[in-house]
């Protein structure tokens, strides 16, 4: 069901929804035909970003449900890693988010990375890991 952009401009509503678009009437429609026309090229060429694609995975990640029961975890041995003042290995997609909060703290614990970003996938995570303690950019306590 559409709700015509008519009852949506009213007197009550926002002028920012009414302003957005141009009339239909004006140059016969041509105009917001153009209108439509370029905010399609500006969806396209956002869709066409490496970084978009990289959001709307985490986005579709964070929002898709866990299953399984509640219980709490068993208690475990944390990896705790020390940052090393050497250049880090270059990383891309939504492991960079993981590692970029890693790489911001002289010290971390992998379990809290992996909680943290659960939007991430952890063997992604895990293996961005062992890739920087070979480059020995981390050291694991």
């Amino acid at each position: 069901m559409s709700i015509p952009l008519s009852k949506v401009c009213g007197p009550l509503a926002p002028t920012s929804i009414c302003t957005m678009f141009p009339p239909v009437e004006q140059a016969g429609g041509k105009a917001l035909q153009q209108h439509l026309g370029h905010l399609g090229q500006k969806l396209a060429a956002l869709c066409a970003l490496p970084d978009f694609l990289d959001e709307v995975a985490m986005t579709q990640n964070r929002l898709r449900p866990r299953t399984g029961e509640y219980s709490l975890p068993a208690q475990m041995e944390l990896t705790r890693y020390r940052v090393q003042p050497i250049a880090a290995p270059a990383f891309s997609g939504p492991v960079a988010h993981a590692m970029h909060y890693a790489y911001s703290r002289s010290e971390f614990v992998l379990e809290e990375v992996i909680a943290l970003f659960d939007f991430v996938s952890e063997t992604d995570i895990r293996t961005a890991v062992d890739r920087a303690a070979a480059s020995g950019s981390l050291i694991k306590l």
